[in-house]
């Protein structure tokens, strides 16, 4: 993250959010955020030094999820899924446990595709007693996407802050699709576009940041895992599963599927680009949805050239 000062004039793109561009530069913020900041002197340095501690030293435990065995890898910044071979009898014919289970043997690991090809699975909480900062390394990721031709990179690192009694949720890369500051102005005209539905809330943020070598998004933490947020897909973040299927029992599913309609429609007329089946979440217990993960429309050469990091390419078919 930037440590100078952006000497530049004020463009305000809303009440109380102020961006600014110089070159590659770019930087949007909260006021009330940058006030946070500046009240704690050196706080960005401190902040960074303790995440490249916690990376350093983040293995997150095993995960098993349904049949699969999965397996965090710190060199590739992946995490690798159990290949199992079916173990064939003398008579090669497929072989059963006691249980009734297919007898399958250890065939090494590959990259998994489950979910969004990455998880949530916090590492240990470090604080500065000085400053009374804590935070969390969530997650990492490295992960390739593909959509017929396009081709989509992401190499995040997701993290939990805690500043003076507040919770941040912080998100840093080097390539990715939708960067900080593209990020932030896409969030404040979701919450622009969503506010006259009390059923749905965006995200709040805080900051966005990107030049051609990094990227921060920070907004206020959202206790999703706390309320059950679960998006439409069978897997979340955390790899708890049971999206959907938990969605479809509910009693009033049909009023669900309304207001999810709903709020598709808006994004779109505002020409949004959300993967609503992932960053749309819902809570059962308080009937309410929560956006984020938010970004615009635009063509490839738009997409492209909004991206950092050589996020996005075509490859030949």
């Amino acid at each position: 993250m930037p440590q100078e000062d952006f000497k530049l004039n004020t463009k305000r793109i809303k009440e109380g959010v102020k961006a600014h561009e110089v070159g590659d530069k770019k930087l949007a913020y909260v006021q009330e955020f940058l006030d946070l900041l500046k009240e704690n002197p050196g706080i960005i340095k401190k902040a960074e030094e303790l995440i490249t501690k916690g990376i350093e030293g983040y293995s997150p435990a095993d995960i098993v999820l349904g049949g699969a065995h999965l397996k965090y890898d710190k060199d590739n910044v992946r995490w690798f899924e159990e290949k199992r071979h079916v173990v064939l009898g003398p008579d090669e014919k497929i072989q059963y446990d006691h249980d009734g289970h297919v007898v399958t043997t250890h065939a090494g690991w590959e990259p998994t595709f489950l979910g969004r090809g990455t998880f949530l699975s916090p590492g240990e909480t470090m604080i500065d007693e000085e400053t009374g900062l804590s935070l969390t390394i969530l997650g990492r990721s490295n992960r390739v996407f593909h959509a017929g031709r396009i081709v989509r990179t992401d190499k995040s690192d997701y993290i939990k802050a805690t500043l003076a009694g507040e919770g941040y949720f912080i998100k840093r890369s080097s390539v990715t699709f939708n960067p900080g500051f593209t990020e932030f102005k896409s969030t404040v005209k979701a919450r622009d576009a969503l506010i006259g539905m009390p059923y749905v809330k965006v995200i709040e943020p805080q900051l966005g940041y990107q030049d051609e070598k990094e990227s921060w998004f920070i907004s206020k933490w959202e206790d999703l895992k706390g309320l059950d947020y679960r998006p439409q897909n069978s897997l979340d973040d955390y790899a708890t599963g049971a999206g959907y299927e938990k969605l479809k029992t509910d009693k009033d599913y049909d009023d669900y599927e309304f207001k999810r309609r709903n709020i598709e429609d808006v994004l779109d007329k505002a020409k949004l680009n959300v993967d609503l089946d992932s960053n749309l979440l819902f809570s059962q217990e308080t009937r309410t949805f929560i956006l984020l993960d938010v970004a615009e429309y635009g063509t490839i050469e738009d997409l492209q050239s909004r991206s950092m990091g050589g996020a996005l390419n075509m490859r030949e078919i």
